[in-house]
């Protein structure tokens, strides 16, 4: 069929002003700080930040105040939310979502851990596509965080790649009290935890595998029971690990 001329101007017209249209209707909402929201008779603290169905929580600085910031990450839909510490502000933190942008793609779980002892925590993540670990630097720009990626994937001195399913949330802390971050991770069948020492003080972490069975217990692989004073005995079966989250005291 052979349209008229002005009949096919009018109809590509038309369509340029549907998509027109289309594409005004996705513009992003306004962040309006100052506007409150309730539910009932409740005002809501953060409106803008959502549910949480899976958080994680980390301290960090964002700004160049002396107060902590908090970083919260949910897993459930990978989504970075950022706080800053105001102690005038309801339970003490003020949603700042302008830093949420400068964050990499994290995927299953993040913990904000200043290994270099420079007074900024740096981000250690999980791999988006493999049971690693990616490390990134943060790195002071115009007062505000710049994420520098520093290990891909984390190995030790060895040159193993350290493991961490990502299932699990790893705990990255002083274990031995010299001042650098150790790591604590479970082995690839999820009954034991690895205790990696940090030999490298306050620099790029330099990882050697110290105890293969750290604290002398194990988890049972279809339940949530832990067996204490366990032989450690490797299991070469199949794997069965729903997922744990080391938390060092």
């Amino acid at each position: 069929m052979n349209l008229p001329v002005e009949t096919l101007r009018w109809l590509m017209t038309y369509l340029a002003c549907l998509a027109t249209t289309g594409l005004s209707g996705q513009a992003a909402l306004p962040y309006l700080a100052g506007v409150p929201f309730q539910h009932g008779t409740r005002t809501l603290s953060f409106p803008y930040a959502g549910g949480l169905n899976q958080p994680q929580f980390s301290a960090i600085h964002l700004d160049e105040d002396a107060q902590t910031d908090l970083l919260v990450f949910d897993r459930a839909g990978r989504q970075v939310l950022t706080f800053l510490g105001d102690s005038t502000a309801p339970l003490g933190y003020r949603h700042a979502p302008g830093y949420q942008q400068d964050f990499p793609l994290i995927r299953d779980w993040v913990l904000a851990r200043d290994y270099d002892c420079d007074g900024y925590e740096d981000l250690f993540a999980g791999h988006p596509g493999l049971d690693r670990i990616m490390l990134y630097h943060h790195r002071r720009v115009n007062g505000r965080p710049e994420w520098v990626l520093v290990r891909e994937v984390l190995s030790s001195v060895l040159g193993t790649e350290i493991f961490a399913a990502q299932t699990d949330i790893p705990g990255i802390e002083d274990i031995n009290g010299d001042g650098s971050l150790d790591l604590l991770s479970f082995d690839p069948g999820g009954s034991y935890v690895r205790y990696f020492e940090n030999l490298a003080g306050c620099d790029t972490p330099a990882y050697i595998l110290a105890v293969d069975c750290w604290g002398q217990f194990s988890e049972s692989g279809i339940s949530n029971d832990i067996t204490l004073d366990a032989a450690c005995k490797r299991d070469q079966g199949r794997p069965r690990h729903a997922g744990s989250t080391i938390c060092p005291i």
